[in-house]
């Protein structure tokens, strides 16, 4: 046989072309071929899959033929033995009687490896490293950051992989057995996702105007609906792709209250026109679901329609479905699993943001609630979009939504998030949300603080892209950071329904704040200029600016006068009264108003109704709340306008401790303090105030107990006595208390010096 020239033929020991392999051999110092097989066959790619569980090496390998090369895609395995790979090969392919063909075939083809192609096939979502430098995967590719267009660095100092917590793509290829000591970098990087992944597809913008558009059309969404919802909702989604959350978000509510809807608007920030065939039904295993979220990173995924039925059998198993996913997304780990031989199998590790949908929550341990942000959708959450004679809002962003106008705002995000990615990261963990922690689990307040912060790096995008400006970015801040407050006090809330004193205390200071109920101040000036500790909004008051008309003398020779407008701010009182201030420490409750009106907040965060009059006014007296009360009774009577009523006297520092102690977010000077000073500041203040309030309550006590005749002069020298002077100096002076100088009694004391020696 004569010799060939390939392209493909780059090692002198093998020759292939249409008609055959052959191995060149050398005999007598002259070459002959042997013929291996009836058509040539080459290695051009080596392939590996990353997957969540390890890498996958796959081989292309290009059967020659006088028509058409046939390229046909095979796992390293299908190359060890010739069963296997006859299996794989195209009709017709066959080798010769030739002794130990394949393993010579297969020698040849390990031969091609060294100059073989190299592609990385990414088969999950979500960011990953790449060259060092954090690229985000969808089912249409890899995205980079464009850095002509992004005044970034990126971050490549030695273990970025570490820092950022992101799989190296680069690592998992070069592990691979078969490229050991191989330098040769990757040629190409695609990405191969399961079919339900397959609509996860992220839409490029065409301009800018049009991410600017894009990005406005996203914030004017979340006002479509109740903003308790759609804050924490949304701004779930922008923190899912930062970095994959350790919580679930529970969509609950009766049938028709669009919560599917709004959970397919929330998909569609990934999925142009998201359907409910891209929806994980809640009859699959726990197990397919955790597998699912394992390949979902930095993606969301849609858990619809929970639904536990009566039945104690088909409950408890729903349940506990639910109950392994929500602990699972939650601890980062599905359960260990082994193989038959006992040795542990790889878990898989839940990523992305799991939604779950139903008409009740399950039923299980409060360590369950704390794993979730539950949103409760009902009639009134979209009422404002859907009713009246305007069109119907929901529908004009579901139609965007279609047209993948949401996908823009996410790839856009995404390649301005690539540069700044570790930054972003960090700032994910701030805490922020309160000045002082309130008593609520850890879980409950770090996903809050991840929202809220989530929220602040999206709108500081939407500014740089000249989406919004300042001014609705705070407007978005502020009321985001409302929303997550309530959702803290309603956790805490459910959290204390064995505590009914606490949940007074919380119910009534929501319904004071909200505007549903008012505590009567008699003297409302007198009141403001004694510089209160509780502010006059925390007792249903709410202030408003009203013109008022004064003649002013008219200019130099004119007759006629100038009407000017001058504003004064009045203190209005909101919604029903449920006491009356009795002093600056003692407030005055009217028990069947005040137990309305925490039974209906009661109601609305779903937690257990106050105990009834009789047996709560033995709980306040219990746990000392009550200040005065009526021998034999719990009660003190009051007059309201003319009219004698039994209220409860109770210490306003016992109803207001938790509102002064939970320490709300101060949006006015945030922008302009540091993260320490804020934390100091708000620390200091908070507890300034309430050992205040405490001062004032023990002094008050004090004062009536000690002698009436006494001036305050001397109650205050009887409290604080002046410290003896001497020569220790200031900085150690101590107080020290000297027995007064009286005689002593006959028959005690010290007998005189005489007497002894008497």
């Amino acid at each position: 046989m004569t010799n060939k020239t390939s392209k493909m033929n780059q090692n002198p020991r093998w020759f292939r072309d249409e008609d055959g392999t052959y191995e060149t051999r050398w005999k007598g110092g002259k070459s002959y071929d042997v013929t291996i097989a009836n058509r040539g066959v080459c290695l051009v790619r080596v392939i590996i899959k990353v997957k969540p569980r390890g890498s996958e090496v796959w081989c292309l390998l290009r059967f020659l033929s006088k028509s058409k090369p046939i390229e046909v895609r095979v796992k390293l395995e299908s190359l060890v033995d010739e069963r296997s790979f006859l299996l794989i090969a195209p009709l017709g392919f066959a080798l010769t009687a030739l002794p130990k063909a394949f393993i010579l075939l297969r020698e040849c083809l390990m031969d091609d490896v060294a100059t073989a192609e190299r592609e990385a096939v990414v088969t999950e979502l979500g960011w990953m490293l790449l060259d060092g430098q954090p690229v985000y995967a969808d089912a249409g590719g890899i995205i980079r950051s464009d850095l002509s267009t992004h005044d970034a660095v990126w971050m490549d100092e030695p273990g970025a992989a570490q820092t950022l917590g992101l799989k190296d793509i680069n690592a998992a290829c070069s592990d691979v057995p078969i490229l050991a000591n191989n330098t040769q970098g990757l040629d190409y990087v695609s990405v191969e996702v399961s079919q339900q992944l397959k609509r996860y597809r992220l839409k490029p913008a065409r301009s800018k105007k049009q991410i600017k558009k894009a990005i406005r059309r996203f914030l004017d969404m979340l006002l479509v609906g109740d903003p308790g919802v759609m804050y924490p909702a949304f701004f779930s989604v922008i923190a899912a792709m930062i970095r994959d959350p350790k919580f679930v978000v529970f969509l609950y509510g009766p049938t028709g209250s669009l919560k599917t809807e709004l959970s397919k608007l929330m998909l569609s920030a990934w999925i142009e026109g998201a359907k409910e065939s891209d929806c994980v039904s809640f009859n699959s295993t726990s197990n397919g679901i955790q597998a699912r979220l394992a390949d979902c990173g930095n993606v969301g995924i849609v858990v619809d329609d929970y639904l536990q039925h009566s039945t104690s059998r088909r409950g408890g198993v729903e349940a506990k479905r639910a109950d392994d996913v929500i602990r699972a997304v939650g601890n980062g780990a599905s359960r260990d699993r082994c193989y038959s031989d006992n040795s542990l199998r790889p878990r898989d590790e839940p990523r992305g943001l799991c939604i779950f949908t139903g008409e009740q929550m399950p039923d299980g341990l409060d360590s369950m609630r704390y794993r979730t942000i539950s949103l409760s959708v009902d009639a009134e959450t979209f009422e404002h979009a859907t009713a009246g004679p305007r069109p119907n809002r929901l529908d004009y962003f579901q139609k965007l939504a279609a047209d993948g106008v949401f996908t823009q705002v996410t790839h856009a995000f995404v390649m301005w998030l690539a540069p700044r990615l570790a930054t972003c990261r960090e700032e994910l963990d701030e805490r922020r949300l309160f000045e002082k922690e309130p008593p609520v689990h850890r879980r409950v307040l770090d996903a809050a603080n991840v929202i809220q912060s989530a929220a602040n790096i999206f709108l500081n995008f939407a500014m740089q892209h000249d989406a919004c400006t300042t001014e609705e970015a705070d407007d978005h801040f502020h009321d985001c950071s409302e929303a997550l407050i309530s959702h803290v006090r309603k956790v805490h809330l459910q959290s204390i329904e064995d505590k009914p004193t606490m949940a007074f205390a919380e119910h009534l200071s929501d319904a004071l704040l909200s505007g549903r109920a008012h505590i009567q101040i008699d003297d409302i000036n007198e009141y403001l200029e004694s510089n209160p500790l509780v502010p006059i909004e925390n007792l249903g008051y709410s202030a408003q600016r009203v013109p008022t008309v004064s003649k002013l003398p008219a200019v130099e020779d004119s007759s006629d006068s100038l009407d000017e407008d001058i504003y004064k701010t009045v203190y209005r009182c909101n919604g029903t009264k449920i006491g009356c201030l009795h002093n600056e420490e003692i407030v005055d409750l009217i028990p069947d108003e005040a137990l309305t009106v925490a039974n209906a907040l009661a109601r609305g965060s779903n937690s257990s109704p106050m105990p009834p009059k009789k047996s709560f006014g033995r709980l306040l007296k219990n746990d000392g709340w009550v200040a005065a009360h009526e021998r034999g009774r719990n009660t003190q009577k009051a007059r309201f306008g003319g009219i004698q009523k039994d209220v409860w006297r109770v210490h306003l520092l016992c109803l207001f401790e938790q509102v002064l102690d939970w320490g709300q977010f101060d949006f006015g000077t945030y922008s302009s303090m540091k993260a320490d000073e804020r934390r100091l500041e708000c620390q200091k203040r908070r507890k300034a105030n309430l050992r205040a309030l405490k001062d004032r309550i023990v002094s008050s006590q004090i004062d009536s107990i000690l002698n009436p005749l006494l001036s305050p002069d001397e109650k205050q020298a009887l409290l604080k006595p002046t410290p003896p002077l001497g020569d220790v100096p200031n900085e150690v002076r101590q107080l020290r208390v000297t027995p007064p100088d009286v005689p002593d009694l006959p028959g005690q004391g010290n007998p005189p010096k005489d007497d002894l020696l008497a």
